[in-house]
This record gives structure tokens, C-alpha cells and sequence, in this order.
């Protein structure tokens, strides 16, 4: 399982929040949401994880991503 935490506050939130993403081995989403800013990063995901992985050894990086950077997704037509 793989988890992202996004540390940059989510706006237009009552109480500073950020989000975090779950991800299964295999690469699918699987689950996440919000914590409270001053929630420590891996108490944050623990809590999206329901102790799947519970054994597993903890490996972290850091990285910096401008997502405004990403150019917006396009949508394919369907074709009928």
C-alpha cells in the first residue's frame, strides 16, 4: 500500500484540512480523505488504512509537486 499526504490545506474548508489518498499494490485507489492540519502525517493515513498492512515496514520520501503545473485533463468523446 502506498499513501500520499498532501501537506498544502484544502481552501473553502471551516478548519484547515488536508487530504490524504490510499493506494493497493497493485496501483488502484483505494481509499483516503481529509485530516486536520496539525494531524501528524502518519496517524492521518493510519486512520484511512483500517490496519491493512499493519506489518508492513514503513518507507518514506518526500517530493515536491506543482500540480498547477499538470495540464487539465482532457475528455475523450464516446464514440456510438
Amino acid at each position: 500500500m502506498a499513501a500520499f499526504d498532501i501537506r498544502e490545506p484544502l481552501s473553502n474548508y471551516l478548519t484547515p484540512v488536508r487530504m490524504a489518498y490510499l493506494f493497493a499494490d497493485e496501483g488502484f485507489w483505494s481509499g483516503g480523505g481529509t485530516c486536520p492540519v496539525e494531524q501528524d502525517w502518519k496517524a492521518c493515513v493510519e486512520s484511512f488504512a483500517d490496519g491493512k498492512d499493519a506489518g508492513s515496514t514503513v518507507r518514506t520520501c518526500v517530493t515536491t509537486v506543482d500540480i498547477r503545473g499538470i495540464p487539465a485533463m482532457e475528455t475523450i468523446p464516446q464514440q456510438s
